[in-house]
């Protein structure tokens, strides 16, 4: 039974990125056209707008134009303002803290540099006081923060293990350290893989 159900909660987390991938990529695009596209039916389209509706992450924008006779289609698209997200960047001698919406534009950004010998506390500190100076700018509607480090990266523990050249800075739990600070998920993936899925959306 466990596994039934962790399979069909895979599967509805799987078609709801999907739809929200698609609609992304369209603008603007209708129940049906989401659904001809992914080959799911009309009930698990409504069901999963709706869903995101109540979330406010999509909107509605009246009708679409030049369709054929009968109920025009109402088109959804993805609401941008609705949930910022903090993206912070380690290289090896700066950082670079943003708020985007969630196209991924920038609202606010802070950035500061730092030398081979700094400490990681120190480093964390400022990291930890700039992302808070950006929450607290609307703390409401913070989705999530998402971490591009150099690595090499333990991404399932959210651990920094051991980059070239950084003596002082092995095994650093980088995830863990910043949910005890802040209250939503927190990402983290070397800098390489976060240049490569930002190119894929």
């Amino acid at each position: 039974m466990n596994f039934d159900n962790n399979v069909y909660n895979a599967n509805k987390r799987d078609n709801v990125s999907l739809i929200l991938r698609l609609i992304n990529m369209e603008g603007r695009i209708s129940r049906i056209q989401l659904s001809r596209l992914t080959g799911l039916t009309k009930t698990t389209i409504t069901n999963i707008i709706n869903k995101l509706l109540s979330h406010n992450l999509v909107v509605e924008h009246g009708h679409q134009p030049n369709t054929s006779v009968g109920r025009k289609p109402v088109l959804i698209s993805i609401n941008r303002d609705a949930y910022n997200i903090i993206g912070i960047y380690i290289s090896r001698d700066y950082s670079i803290i943003a708020r985007t919406d969630l196209f991924g534009n920038i609202r606010a950004r802070r950035h500061f540099e730092f030398k081979l010998g700094d400490s990681i506390d120190s480093v964390l500190s400022r990291i930890i006081k700039l992302t808070k100076d950006l929450i607290s700018i609307n703390s409401d509607n913070i989705l999530g923060i998402g971490i591009g480090s150099i690595g090499p990266i333990d991404v399932k523990k959210g651990v920094i293990l051991e980059p070239p050249n950084f003596r002082n800075w092995k095994g650093i739990p980088i995830v863990s350290i910043l949910k005890e600070q802040f209250a939503c998920p927190i990402f983290i993936d070397n800098d390489m893989n976060g240049c490569a899925l930002a190119e894929r959306f």
